[in-house]
């Protein structure tokens, strides 16, 4: 059987035969994979040369000619190297056929290049998605802005609860992709140390400095247990797994509401032309296509984070063949996050709202708790009370609050309202103007966006 992607192997010497087929299976798909990770691979290359040079375990001469090589690689890329067993064995190849790599591996395994050039990777990775998640949010600010008096129905359990505004809710979201960002924030605290240097997981003889290996990196430091640094790799990967999920669980909540509200049905909102899509045998339809693929993709980030719990759930302490699995996954769930992210701006950017038809559609009941909590504040009447009243009014009126109905149930209280503070308390206007800090108050939307805003520029 042909061998096309392991080439030279790092191992082997002492084999009487290498089972080819063995080999080729177990790599599978792991080659093309690293390709990512190429740029962080060369860079640990790099640190590992200099480390190796300043502690006097290779010459000068070593040391240039495989900086020499290294540089190349980086300038012309994955063209010059031929397809191996993994990365690390290709770029190995290169060197051993470009440069004086004798000593190259000394103090190093596949362990720790992979744990090293991952995390460089993911750290990248992470302030990348920082940048669109801060991008997202204040694009969702922006709009909350110009739809801060947009009116419309509050929801839970699918039913209308109480008035709300189109900002208010676009302004939720801002805020829980704001926290998305900072989830990025604390991966990139809790895994700021630099596993390079830990081996096999095991350490080595070879008076190496993993401190400075750390530093060159950009880490604040170098693995205190090698063990660790090889035994937790999965760790690494769940926890980003975990950042993407979140985000994406997000997104799937946003996309799942712009989608109904943009259906004939409710008519809250259009979507652009621009994030939508025809069909192939009915003229009339605009799809909310780019929505329900965010859904999907949303299903596969969440895939990947538990593949890579249960790869790793039944690992022995130290290095094993299921973590290569792992890398795979996160770096599906990655290739599938982006453009979800990178879309969702525009499609809030240009989505248009129909005020006409969100106010229209609140039902007159949903601002009946309103009425209940005035009647505590106006008349002292027990807040328990007031809404059992306005409850059994309700009922009384098929669903409607009606004065005649309302103020006969008020009589055990020896109170009785106008009919303007009725009408003042059934206006939805006056409901979410009345509302706290955190709520729909248009004024307070305005404020709250702005401080939002301010706070994602710094």
């Amino acid at each position: 059987m042909e061998n096309k992607h392991t080439g030279n192997l790092l191992w082997g010497s002492g084999y009487s035969a290498i089972g080819q087929n063995a080999v080729d299976f177990c790599s599978s798909g792991d080659w093309e994979a690293d390709l990512q990770l190429l740029p962080a691979e060369l860079a640990v290359s790099k640190a590992h040369v200099q480390m190796l040079a300043s502690q006097n375990i290779i010459s000068n001469e070593e040391k240039e000619s495989l900086l020499t090589a290294i540089s190349k690689l980086e300038k012309e890329g994955a063209k010059l190297l031929k397809p191996a067993e993994d990365i690390h064995t290709s770029v190995y190849n290169y060197l051993s056929e470009n440069s004086k790599a004798g000593n190259f591996r000394c103090g190093l395994s596949r362990n720790d290049q992979v744990a090293a050039s991952e995390a460089i990777f993911l750290n990248q990775k992470a302030s990348e998605f920082k940048t669109s998640l801060l991008k997202l949010a204040k694009a969702l600010a922006e709009k909350a802005k110009e739809t801060s008096n947009s009116i419309m129905p509050g929801y839970t359990h699918h039913q209308q609860a109480l008035p709300t505004t189109l900002g208010h809710l676009l302004l939720a979201f801002a805020y829980s992709f704001k926290r998305d960002a900072q989830k990025f924030d604390q991966w990139l605290e809790l895994h700021s140390s630099c596993p390079l240097g830990a081996g096999t997981g095991f350490s080595t003889t070879f008076p190496i400095n993993s401190a400075q290996t750390a530093d060159l990196l950009g880490f604040s430091k170098a693995y205190e247990n090698s063990l660790d640094a090889i035994a937790s790799r999965w760790e690494l990967e769940a926890d980003f797994a975990y950042c993407l999920a979140s985000t994406m669980t997000h997104l799937s909540i946003l996309a799942q509401t712009l989608m109904l509200f943009s259906t004939s049905e409710f008519d809250y909102i259009q979507l652009s032309e621009k994030h939508t899509t025809g069909s192939s045998a009915m003229p009339q339809k605009k799809n909310p296509d780019v929505l329900e693929a965010i859904k999907a993709k949303t299903t596969l980030a969440h895939s990947s984070l538990l593949s890579i719990l249960s790869l790793s759930k039944s690992n022995l302490a130290g290095y094993n063949k299921d973590s290569q699995f792992g890398k795979q996954e996160l770096l599906k769930a990655i290739s599938h996050f982006l453009p979800s992210l990178a879309i969702m701006p525009e499609v809030i950017a240009e989505l248009k709202p129909n005020t006409e038809k969100m106010l229209s559609s609140l039902q007159p009941s949903t601002t009946s708790l309103a009425v209940a909590e005035q009647l505590t504040l106006e008349y002292k009447i027990p807040f328990n009370q007031s809404r059992k009243t306005i409850e059994k009014a309700l009922a009384k009126g098929s669903g409607e609050l009606k004065l005649e109905v309302l103020n006969s149930e008020l009589k055990q209280f020896g109170v009785s309202v106008q009919a303007s503070e009725l009408s003042q308390c059934k206006d939805a206007n006056w409901v979410v103007e009345q509302t706290t800090a955190s709520g729909p108050n248009p004024s307070q939307i305005l404020k709250n966006s702005e401080k939002l805003l301010a706070g994602l520029s710094k």
